[in-house]
């Protein structure tokens, strides 16, 4: 037996191609708020309204995704939903360079990226269980987390450069959204590369299912494994609480923290958004360099939010740019260590049959209040300033965080004992 994750043909395929795909995402990630900034003149409010359009159906529709990917395979769904967003994204640079998207055209792109991204997100995070032994699922998420956040350093900085070089390089004589329409033109490029590689996988799932239960059923199913588990139950709730407070404000305060508190433009945004990827990466490699335990990981997450939320309430007051890229660090690091550590506890607690639906509940948790966390934030914005915003949200992050240390029932979290019984509702399985 090969013990080398580059020895698993299609680990190899699916790591590329899923590196290659969240590279060009991020040069988007940094294009459309800043295009919502440019069509509105910087307006906070519509800006968190069109990122909450991508958010609010990618969270309701993640619920959904997984179990569609137990139901036909999470790589037949990660081909589909990465083939229509390379139409999408193809478009939307043909559009934004010509000059013919107008602001009421993003409220119609912004969902249909996020109901994509709620079909593809939980497909993502549940192929991997059905590609390598179990063993070596602590390395392999590490090495994928680690390879997800390389592309979220790299891509949101090169994406903010190429934006400013574009249209640096061509004037205002083709258009003065060049930039951004080339900015969309590499994710779509970088689907395509990645579509490229996945026709050569011949991975299946371990095990599919084999039953008459629609999707409804199915997901409710999944939501009565997961309350049946104690821990996941706790882990879960605990996520719909930090994340409401850590991604929402995020998302919404760094584009209008940079262009209006610092003064800076697109390439600055994405060289300090990509700082929360670098921190990431390093948090996903030392969380790849230990082993944590069951009685370790309530400790593990409740630290690392709490270390998150002060870096994210000091980040509020900074004008100093640099300062402002350490405390980025210092979330994505804390993010990162968590993501690895987490994502193993969970795949390993869930039977595989059950893996797509307890992805999408734990992308639920961590994603699914996300439009109304950007709503909030951009009305605080308006109402104060993004720094407040931010101040704000890492307040209640400390709060959480402390209470849950302060309780042993959520401090030991991960030894608490698993599903009591198994769902009603049985399913049939073929191996």
């Amino acid at each position: 037996m090969n013990d080398s994750l580059f020895g698993k043909r299609d680990f190899v395929l699916h790591w590329a191609s899923t590196a290659i795909a969240q590279v060009g995402s991020f040069f988007s990630f940094v294009a459309l708020p800043w295009l919502a900034l440019n069509l509105t003149e910087n307006d906070p409010v519509i800006m968190a309204a069109v990122m909450a359009l991508v958010s609010l159906p990618q969270g309701l529709f993640i619920l959904f995704g997984g179990a569609l990917a137990d139901r036909l395979s999470p790589l037949r769904v990660l081909l589909v939903t990465r083939g229509l967003f390379f139409i999408l994204m193809l478009s939307m640079a043909v559009l934004v360079y010509y000059e013919s998207f107008p602001l009421w055209a993003l409220f119609l792109y912004s969902p249909a990226l996020g109901i994509l991204g709620g079909f593809s997100v939980p497909a993502a995070q549940s192929v991997l269980p059905s590609l390598i032994p179990s063993v070596m699922l602590g390395r392999a998420n590490a090495m994928v987390v680690a390879t997800t956040q390389l592309a979220q350093t790299l891509g949101p900085m090169l994406g903010g450069w190429l934006i400013w070089f574009t249209q640096q390089t061509v004037g205002e004589q083709s258009g003065k959204h060049a930039g951004l329409a080339m900015a969309f033109a590499v994710d779509a490029f970088t689907l395509l590369a990645s579509l490229m590689f996945m026709q050569f996988m011949r991975a299946a799932p371990a095990a599919q299912i084999s039953c008459t239960h629609g999707l409804w059923e199915m997901f409710y199913d999944g939501v009565r494994f997961c309350w049946s588990d104690h821990a996941m139950r706790v882990v879960l709730g605990y996520l719909v609480l930090i994340s409401f407070c850590l991604h929402g404000p995020l998302m919404t305060s760094i584009p209008i923290f940079t262009k209006v508190d610092l003064g800076l433009e697109a390439e600055a945004y994405g060289t300090l958004y990509a700082m929360i990827g670098l921190g990431t990466l390093a948090g996903a490699g030392f969380a790849f360099s230990r082993k944590f335990t069951n009685s370790q990981m309530g400790l593990l997450v409740l630290c690392c939010d709490l270390g998150a939320g002060t870096a994210l309430f000091f980040l509020g007051n900074q004008t100093n740019h640099w300062v402002a890229a350490m405390f980025l660090i210092l979330i994505g690091f804390c993010t990162g260590t968590m993501m690895v550590a987490g994502t193993t506890w969970f795949q390993l607690r869930t039977p595989g049959p059950y893996m797509g639906r307890v992805m999408s509940l734990l992308m639920f948790a961590i994603a699914g209040l996300i439009p109304v966390s950007t709503g909030i934030t951009g009305y605080l914005i308006e109402l104060y300033s993004a720094g407040t915003a931010m101040n704000i949200a890492g307040a209640l992050m400390i709060t959480f965080a402390a209470v849950g240390l302060a309780i042993p029932y959520i401090r030991n979290m991960g030894l608490l004992p698993g599903p009591v019984a198994q769902p009603a509702t049985q399913e049939a399985h073929a191996q």
